[in-house]
Order: structure tokens, then sequence, then C-alpha cells
């Protein structure tokens, strides 16, 4: 359920249902009440530890070796096929799905955490940037 607001008087303006929770019982969903901001900062813990780290002197590698157009590679027990690694997906900047892929890798994982169990929508370009373009939801 959403809502835009609760009314003074209880009632929820603009509310639409999204769908049943299976993660909690019936009884343990409550009304959350208003908190004031000081009380929540006095709640916080005083170091807040950064969700991101610095990979310091041990980077990942690339995945895709820059000489070969089609190769296979075996990534967390998967075969994976890669092919047309040459094909330009940003002409103006002359990057690579190659570069791309690569990039990828090395940032997966930062990146997964937070990917992880999200319903993702892709806005697919498979001529490039500057072609046609379609969405996939996954």
């Amino acid at each position: 359920m959403s809502f835009t607001e609760i009314t003074s008087d209880g009632v929820m303006r603009h509310p639409s249902f999204e769908g049943m929770r299976d993660d909690k019982a019936p009884r343990e969903v409550v009304e959350e009440k208003e908190t004031d901001v000081e009380t929540v900062e006095k709640k916080r813990p005083s170091k807040v530890k950064m969700p991101l780290t610095p990979a310091g002197k041990k980077t990942r590698k690339t995945l895709l070796n820059p000489s070969e157009d089609s190769q296979v590679r075996q990534v967390s027990g998967h075969e994976l096929k890669f092919s047309n690694l040459s094909k330009i997906y940003w002409p103006k900047e002359k990057i690579t799905k190659r570069d791309m892929l690569n990039y990828y890798y090395q940032v997966a994982p930062f990146i997964l955490p937070y990917l992880a169990g999200r319903p993702q929508s892709m806005n697919r370009y498979p001529n490039g940037i500057a072609g046609k373009s379609f969405i996939r939801k996954t």
C-alpha cells in the first residue's frame, strides 16, 4: 500500500494497493510514528562506516583480453561466451563493448551488493548509443 499522506483524522489520501507482503505476519505490520530529527541523530552511531572502500593495491585485472573478438570465460562456475567485443558502443568516446565489460568487471564488488535482489530495467542499444533502443525488464 502506498499513499500521498494520512490526514489528521486518519484517512489515507491517494491510496494504492501494491501487493501483499509475505515476509511479515499481518499482526507485525503497524503504523509508523513520526520521530523528530534530533532523536534520530542521537541514536545514530558517531562513526559512520563507508559503504565503499578503496581497492588499494589489490585491484581486479580485466576480464577480457584485447586481442580476440570472441572469448569464453568461467565466471562463478558458469561458462560465459562474449562476442562482438570490438563493437563500438560510444563512438564519440571510442568505447567498445570490451571496454564496458572490463569496467563492469572491475566495479562489480562495489555495485553487486546494491543490485542483488532488485528488479532492473535496461534501455538496450544493440546498434550503439546512436541507434534505436528498447527497454528490457529483468
